[in-house]
């Protein structure tokens, strides 16, 4: 059984989207291969991003910022599930994705822009990570066969903390 090929996009792949790819790629189940882009990609990976790959044993020279673009070809991987962890959406351009992926969103506060101590942003992005383990565990956990755009939705309108 192959693995699911999961693209995680937010504004610019620097923190969520990151965390996220290196949650994947280094889940329990090893069902994941994990991407990540951004709408608009910065120029460099977030610091506190990067402890969360040291702390899961990710190897650092694979993060890089990458832009939307990358995946939407026709000879990119092709997307089991597409997740936007954006909050806010304010995205002109959007994309299209090449072979009918699962699309949902699991939209989380931008751990980045948080003002404060380093302690408080590293909580910040320790709750994203939680957050994003747990959504994670619950698709692995799901049979393949089960898996489409409306049970998908329904799991993450389910589950998703309000």
């Amino acid at each position: 059984m192959r693995n699911y090929n999961i693209l995680f996009v937010c504004e610019h792949n620097s923190a969520r989207s990151i965390v996220a790819e290196i949650l994947a790629n280094t889940h329990i189940s090893k069902k994941f291969n994990g991407y990540s882009a951004g709408y608009a990609p910065g120029e460099f990976v977030n610091p506190f991003a990067l402890e969360i790959a040291q702390e899961c044993g990710y190897p650092l020279e694979k993060l890089f910022n990458k832009g939307w673009q990358d995946y939407a070809s026709f000879e990119a991987p092709k997307m089991d599930f597409i997740i936007d962890l954006c909050q806010n959406k304010n995205h002109s351009e959007r994309p299209y994705w090449p072979g009918n992926p699962i699309l949902a969103s699991w939209g989380f506060e931008d751990p980045a822009i948080i003002q404060g101590s380093d302690e408080l942003k590293r909580r910040v992005f320790k709750s994203v990570k939680v957050e994003i383990q747990r959504r994670l565990d619950i698709v692995a956990s799901l049979p393949r066969e089960s898996l489409n755009q409306t049970t998908f939705e329904l799991m993450v309108k389910n589950y998703s903390p309000q």
